[in-house]
This record gives structure tokens, C-alpha cells and sequence, in this order.
């Protein structure tokens, strides 16, 4: 199964997360703190999974983050407000996909089942 990077500045949302992908059988690697994060992405992960609005650096920082050092890595990124001019920064860097919270798990899994690295055809719809 995938090994995901899941980070969420809410232990209670990383919490759910870890849960969920958990049993599902993924190794995750959770951390509230995305300046921790910035260490971890140096790491390759299967997925990585980050919450857009944080304190700095955000889920965008650490999406461009990821795609200097990881090119082809999936990376997705939580929002409640897809409309977010934070998450357009975010898709313009090359995120695989916008996911909405609540929490679009069977969008989440479908990136881990996905063999294939990089971006889905899934490219930043909202849905």
C-alpha cells in the first residue's frame, strides 16, 4: 500500500485522516507543523496529502515545495473554499488535485490506488 505525507495545521483533522487512510492499509505520516513538513518532503511518498490554508509556510508553499524537489510526486491539496485565490497558486504549481473538506476520501484513495506518479487526469476539479 501507499506511503502518504498527510499534514493539517488541526491534530483532530490529522487525526481523521490518519484514521481513515489507515485502515485502508497506508502507511501515513502525519505532523501538524508544515515548517516539519518542509524536512519530511525530502522523503518520496506515494501521496503527499496538505491542508491549503495553514500558518507559513502553506499548503501551497509546500506544494511548489514538492514539485522542485519531486517533480512527478502526487500532491493533493484540502481546501473548504475552492475558490480560494490560495488554491489557484496552488493548481498553477502543478498540485494533482483540489480536494474539498469535508473530506473527499474515495477521491483520495483513487490517487493512492492509481499506480502512476504525477498528475491524474484529475487535474484540479473541485468535485
Amino acid at each position: 500500500m501507499g506511503k502518504v505525507l498527510v499534514v493539517d495545521d488541526e491534530s483532530m483533522v490529522l487525526d481523521v485522516l490518519k484514521a481513515m487512510l489507515t485502515s485502508y492499509g497506508h502507511q501515513v505520516v502525519p505532523t501538524t507543523e508544515s515548517t516539519e513538513a518542509l524536512t519530511l518532503i525530502e522523503e518520496r511518498f506515494d501521496l503527499f496529502l496538505f491542508d491549503l490554508r495553514m500558518p507559513e509556510p502553506n499548503g501551497a508553499d509546500l506544494a511548489e515545495a514538492v514539485r522542485a524537489r519531486h517533480p512527478d510526486a502526487k500532491v493533493l491539496v484540502m481546501t473548504g473554499y475552492p475558490g480560494d485565490p490560495l488554491a489557484a497558486r496552488a493548481l498553477q504549481s502543478g498540485v494533482t488535485a483540489l480536494v474539498k473538506k469535508p473530506f473527499e476520501i474515495g477521491k483520495i484513495l483513487a490517487h493512492l490506488r492509481d499506480g502512476s506518479p504525477g498528475r491524474s487526469s484529475e487535474n484540479g476539479g473541485t468535485g
